[in-house]
């Protein structure tokens, strides 16, 4: 992690606050990933027979340790992905405030070893 001088640790608290609350915002979410597949039914006068396959939407996620599928109707391909999309931009935004507490927890930690004490937000819980 680049050390830099001009970053506050109450700069940092406050982008810590605000990635907090844009995830808390995220409450629609599915840990899964989002697709389609297109396919024969096997009946021989089926249309897809011809080649003009059905589309089958479906979310793909682990559960114990295994791969799972669930049906997604088409009335709801657009919530489906959605979902999905939260998920992945909730991952991001609970990373970017994993290492913005690691950064400023690093700099409470130099300024601990430079004057024996803590800063006043490390008083205040604010690490």
């Amino acid at each position: 992690m680049p050390r830099s001088r001009s970053v506050t640790t109450a700069a940092l608290a406050k982008k810590a606050r605000a990635t907090a609350k844009a995830l808390a915002s995220q409450y629609r979410l599915i840990k899964a990933s989002f697709g389609s597949a297109r396919r024969t039914c096997g009946k021989p006068s089926c249309r897809c027979a011809k080649g003009f396959l059905h589309e089958a939407l479906a979310f793909t996620y682990k559960r114990h340790g295994r791969s799972m599928c669930l049906h997604v109707p088409k009335g709801m391909q657009t919530q489906a992905r959605q979902a999905a999309e939260a998920y992945a931009q909730a991952k991001k935004l609970l990373q970017e405030l994993s290492d913005t507490n690691l950064q400023k927890f690093e700099i409470e930690g130099q300024a601990i070893k430079a004057n024996g004490r803590p800063t006043r937000d490390a008083e205040r819980g604010e690490v």
